[in-house]
């Protein structure tokens, strides 16, 4: 659409257009973003909490673990063609 400069276009089933869009951050190199931030200014970083493996959770309970406070279980599940 940007190629033939048109905007929008109009159908019986819907209506297509290219908006202005939202400013977003890009880093080019994280990796060296990172390195510069820990010396310059360490408040561009956050640092995660530790997180859960609910992978290696499920392995451990299925290889006869018991671990507090996890468990595995079924939902029923939904499936629309």
């Amino acid at each position: 659409m940007q190629r033939v400069n048109l905007n929008k276009i109009e159908g019986v089933m819907a209506k297509i257009s290219i908006t202005k869009g939202r400013e977003s951050t890009e880093i080019t190199d994280p990796k060296a973003f990172v390195e510069w931030a820990k010396v310059n200014d360490d408040s561009l970083l956050k640092y995660k909490d530790p997180d859960i493996s609910k992978t290696a959770v499920k392995a451990a309970i299925e290889a006869g673990r018991k671990i507090p406070y996890a468990a595995v279980v079924r939902r029923p599940g939904l499936t629309i063609r």
